[in-house]
């Protein structure tokens, strides 16, 4: 197991926190808020520059360094306590050891908010990590060496907190290619602050164009900090590569500091629409998180569902578990699912009702059930996770943990796995004062007039918008406009069962099906895939299907009697590669105008805009585990429409945008 993955520490005179990894304090008990004010808040001149914000003004602080997260609670104290507008604060953070929650709490139980970030803080799994808080503050935590995350990162600070432990004993997190990464990061005349003098620091900002001011030191002898003037260009930054102290070992290549993904048709889009007014289709958990992420930052949402009800099609099971089959590959999906995990998890605890049957921390074990899933759970284990995330379990740990029998000899337990109520999630999403649901009304098509989107419905224009935000799922190809959007469509049914004396059960099941826990006197086992027949009636091939998956699991199920079962069926949306469409569409007629020549080679560079539709998202195609991507991906729209830090790597942002279905249409001819 993965003993080491959160940072180690001891108490110096059982008062200071300090690393053993890197033999340095974490900051003093008695001074740290005072040291954090005096070099960060001090130095950045944060007070005044808060004081003077507007609304909707955005403010971006990058960290390098989030250890205990003091510097954060000092800046979220004083925003509270000075910001009067409706600005907001994106605090960007960087941590390659994270502290576990435990220490975390031991260290700031007594500070100011603490409380705020407590609640959030657990689970820092390899990824970038979105947490909110009051007064419009937005915490991205990424976890993972500053080395690597730094390159995927797109925004612009107005101000950086340098705050890794000494340079003599962190030499990292203090090299010149961070520097390079952090000066692409900047706004013209970003601030900096540190505690550190070190004289090889010092000569690395300057080089590559810091102003660097000395100051007194809070309790050194002195510390630095300064400005990035606006006449930094990436060719001065490139030149200034060239003359960094030749004594640096970081073997940093000399190149300019550029995003990795620069093709533009992934460029990053920007929001020039200010209309407050936003308008979704779709009630599910995908169109309901997206509205709760947008009517958080002040924007009035009108929701449209054609069904009578919310969360009426794949969102409306009986029962839905947080779930993904995890692994050590990192692909996309492996960090969207570790930052989707957190956040779901936090969000249904927040919202939810455990008492009202709306959900229940009950855990998750996935079975080992064949040599391919008993080797991926060993390399998992293997890698570099957090024992609170998942670990091991034999089969008589398994028997005591959920309460029943298995046929299977080990799994891996996910402590933190459960089971809700899908719908009551949904309407407690839209339970905002500016989140208006309008039901029973099926848009027939939207047509772009100018700046607006219209609804068209019977032929009439219903409503109209700046920005339109389609959540629909597989219904989101029936317009003209996304009539081109190669959506790969499944039939799942779940099975529902009245208690048979199972009642013992405590934990979620998963192996080639899954068993969930009784709620209100029943239960879901399920469920089934089919890409054959795409529709929504009930079967009894499908529930004979998913009781021998049950079956599989526990003999506890061999004894379902047939007349107390229920089921629902729903069609589910998915991509050729499994993850969602996530982001702004392009024209298709347009687009594929404009990089018509890929189709002979794939390589071409383009200096062609994309032709963008203006004010137009998706948030579609989470197939079967919407309850773990969608939530996150609203945070990513509203991030779209703010014109914010994104809480995902560029990489991540990228492998989600709905146009990659038009590029591989282009290169692969399909």
């Amino acid at each position: 197991m993965a003993k080491e993955y959160y940072a180690q520490i001891s108490w110096k005179d059982d008062k200071t926190p300090q690393s053993t990894l890197f033999d340095d304090v974490y900051y003093s008990i008695a001074s740290g808020p005072e040291e954090s004010n005096y070099v960060f808040i001090q130095h950045n001149n944060l007070i005044e520059r808060f004081s003077k914000l507007q609304n909707n003004d955005i403010f971006i602080i990058g960290e390098t360094g989030f250890g205990s997260g003091l510097n954060f609670l000092n800046v979220l104290n004083i925003w509270q306590n000075t910001v009067t507008s409706q600005a907001k604060l994106f605090f960007i953070s960087f941590e390659k050891y994270p502290l576990s929650p435990t220490d975390l709490k031991k260290i700031n139980f007594d500070l100011p908010n603490f409380e705020e970030l407590e609640k959030q803080y657990y689970l820092p799994l390899p990824a970038t990590h979105r947490l909110s808080f009051s007064y419009n503050v937005y915490l991205n935590l990424v976890i993972g060496d500053v080395n690597e995350t730094l390159k995927e990162q797109h925004f612009l600070a107005d101000a950086w907190f340098l705050d890794g432990f000494t340079p003599t004993r962190n030499n990292d997190m203090w090299n010149e290619g961070v520097f390079l990464q952090i000066a692409r990061l900047c706004k013209p005349n970003a601030t900096f602050a540190t505690f550190t003098a070190n004289s090889i620091v010092r000569k690395n900002l300057q080089h590559i164009g810091f102003h660097v001011i000395k100051d007194k030191g809070f309790s050194k002898r002195e510390m630095l900090y300064g400005y990035l003037p606006d006449h930094s260009s990436g060719k001065e930054i490139l030149s200034a590569a060239s003359k960094l102290d030749p004594r640096s070992k970081s073997g940093m290549t000399l190149q300019k500091p550029e995003m990795t993904y620069q093709k533009p048709w992934f460029a990053r889009y920007t929001n020039t629409n200010n209309d407050s007014h936003i308008i979704i289709i779709g009630g599910g958990i995908s169109g309901a998180a997206t509205a709760y992420s947008l009517a958080r930052r002040g924007y009035k949402v009108t929701l449209y569902e054609q069904s009578k009800q919310l969360a009426a099609g794949a969102s409306g099971n009986y029962q839905a578990i947080l779930y993904n089959n995890f692994s050590v590959y990192h692909h996309p999906i492996q960090e969207l699912s570790y930052s989707g995990y957190r956040y779901s998890h936090h969000l249904i605890n927040s919202l939810l009702n455990s008492d009202a049957s709306e959900y229940a921390n009950c855990g998750l074990i996935q079975l080992g059930f064949n040599d391919k899933e008993i080797k991926s759970q060993l390399e998992l284990i293997k890698s570099n996770i957090p024992d609170d995330f998942c670990y091991l379990v034999g089969k008589s740990e398994i028997e005591r943990i959920t309460g029943t029998n298995v046929n299977y000899d080990q799994g891996l337990y996910f402590p933190y796995g459960l089971w809700l109520n899908p719908q009551a999630l949904v309407n407690k999403l839209v339970d905002l004062p500016n989140i208006k649901v309008v039901l029973e009304c099926k848009i027939d098509e939207i047509i772009q007039r100018g700046d607006y989107w219209q609804l068209v419905t019977n032929g009439k224009i219903l409503d109209s918008a700046a920005n339109l935000i389609l959540c629909n799922a597989d219904s989101c190809d029936k317009f003209n406009v996304t009539k081109n959007l190669d959506l790969r469509k499944t039939r799942g049914q779940i099975t529902i069962v009245k208690d048979n004396g199972n009642d013992r059960q405590r934990t979620i099941l998963c192996g080639s099906g899954y068993i969930i826990p009784k709620c209100l006197g029943r239960y879901t086992i399920g469920a089934t895939f089919s890409q054959k027949e795409i529709h929504t009636g009930i079967t009894v091939e499908d529930n004979i299907q998913n009781i021998e998956a049950a079956c599989l699991i526990s003999d506890s199920f061999e004894q379902i009697n047939p007349d107390n079962l229920a089921a629902q069926a729903a069609i589910r949306a998915a991509a050729f590669d499994y993850l969602p469409l996530v982001g702004p569409l392009a024209n298709y007629e347009q687009f594929t105008s404009t990089y018509a020549k890929l189709a002979k080679d794939k390589n071409l560079y383009f200096k062609d805009e994309c032709p963008y539709y203006k004010g137009l998202y998706l948030n579609v195609a989470h197939g079967s585990k919407g309850m773990l991507t969608a939530p996150f991906s609203g945070e990513i729209i509203a991030d779209y429409i703010d014109n914010s830090p994104m809480p995902c790597s560029e990489k991540l942002r990228v492998s989600l945008h709905p146009n990659r279905l038009y590029i591989r249409e282009l290169v692969k001819g399909l």
